[in-house]
């Protein structure tokens, strides 16, 4: 292992040509993942056969990590989940990919620790990220378009508060796609969103014609040994300049509505975990917390349980996702219904990032707060809960908020 003192962590990776994963360690870092010796591109007709792939027996190897790294779109999990989606495929990105890293960088502040089982790659490594040079701002965006105007969400809206009156689903969330004609830095871009807006679950794939800058904050799956944890997130309060947030968060956690919207979606994700757990062991170990980011407050809950013992990853996935904190519930229902309403597929978003370890450790997030790029067009995607008593007007704002840290990386 080589250690090199640099003065911009992630700001380095943009000499790193090849593609590459980055990931929060969760103690105060980044893992990036690199050299790929396999990769796996999931397809919805394969999905058997890939997951079988996932879960096929490796040596470890001597690094840090040893497993897969990688994401699962929303329209596979969807399929493993026994919901056929069929919405417009308007873009061209894979339906998921995992790959096997030979090199892991451990990234602080002002440090990298480099690993890998490649002959020389440490010291080569070591030479390229100390001789890192800025790479010049980007060209602002010119205009930034979404696929839902207020009239056509507003008509969406009334057919999905229909459903919630007729008992087809307690609550629903509709996204809108904004989408802009841009050349991204994806590095420059992750390291910004990391300076602004710190996440606990913030990640970046960059592939050659595929990239993804999360600032997500929420884990879906958490599994360490026959231990699984899952933090649902529901419930939102803008976070206004200049006001006093003790008075907001009091607000926000004497609004029935939105105190109402996380109790229901807690009770969703214990039933998940209920499905894949020992009868009895399924607990909420922290209820309804308050975690402040730049634009926003959120309510969170920890539950946690103890799988049965021949719960393995097919099983763990069909049972938590896709996550009900971005579809609704009853889940499978509000996803055919969301499958009508929304105009475009979903892709990337609202799929799940994260690791799948030789050990059999699972960690895997919810893929929001998100921005997308491709080599000519940026697309950032955001949702909200629409439940019998929600206001269109404020629904629409809400989820422009919830874009609004990912588009101002275009600006």
């Amino acid at each position: 292992m080589r250690d090199i003192t640099v003065s911009n962590s992630l700001g380095c990776l943009s000499v790193l040509e090849d593609s590459f994963m980055v990931g929060t360690d969760h103690k105060g870092g980044y893992i990036a993942y690199l050299d790929f010796g396999e990769t796996l591109l999931l397809e919805v007709q394969k999905k058997e056969q890939h997951l079988a792939a996932l879960m096929e027996p490796k040596a470890t190897k001597p690094l840090s990590f040893s497993g897969w790294v990688g994401y699962f779109g929303y329209e596979f999990l969807a399929a493993h989940a026994g919901v056929q989606l069929e919405a417009p495929r308007d873009l061209s990105v894979p339906e998921g990919f995992f790959a096997r890293p030979e090199t892991i960088l451990q990234i602080r502040e002002d440090r990298i620790s480099i690993e890998s089982i490649r002959d020389g790659r440490e010291d080569e490594l070591a030479v390229s990220l100390k001789d890192f040079k800025p790479k010049p701002k980007q060209t602002p965006t010119e205009e930034i378009s979404c696929n839902l105007s207020f009239e056509e969400y507003g008509k969406i809206f009334a057919v999905a508060k229909e459903a919630i009156l007729d008992g087809e689903t307690y609550q629903i969330k509709i996204s809108q796609r904004h989408e802009s004609s841009a050349c991204i830095d994806p590095v420059s871009a992750f390291s910004r969103l990391h300076d602004e807006n710190p996440s606990p679950e913030a990640f970046l794939v960059k592939l050659p014609d595929l990239a993804i800058v999360s600032c997500s904050p929420e884990v879906v799956i958490d599994k360490q040994g026959d231990r699984i944890v899952t933090r649902p997130i529901g419930g939102t309060y803008e976070r206004s300049v200049g006001s006093n947030d003790r008075e907001v968060v009091s607000r926000f956690l004497s609004d029935s509505k939105e105190v109402a919207e996380h109790n229901m979606l807690v009770d969703l994700e214990r039933n998940d975990l209920s499905s894949i757990c020992e009868p009895g062991s399924v607990r909420i170990s922290r209820f309804r917390e308050v975690e402040s980011y730049s634009h926003l407050h959120h309510l969170v809950s920890t539950i946690e349980g103890r799988l049965y013992a021949d719960a393995g990853l097919p099983e763990i996935l069909g049972g938590m996702l896709p996550g009900g904190t971005i579809t609704g519930c009853p889940k499978i229902r509000t996803m055919e219904l969301i499958d009508k309403l929304e105009p475009s597929f979903r892709g990337p978003y609202t799929g799940s990032f994260g690791t799948i370890g030789d050990d059999g450790s699972i960690h895997l997030n919810l893929i929001i707060r998100a921005l997308l790029a491709t080599r000519d067009k940026c697309y950032a995607q955001a949702g909200g809960g629409i439940v019998v008593d929600s206001c269109p007007e404020y629904e629409y704002r809400e989820n422009a908020l919830k874009a609004q840290a990912l588009l101002e990386l275009l600006q």
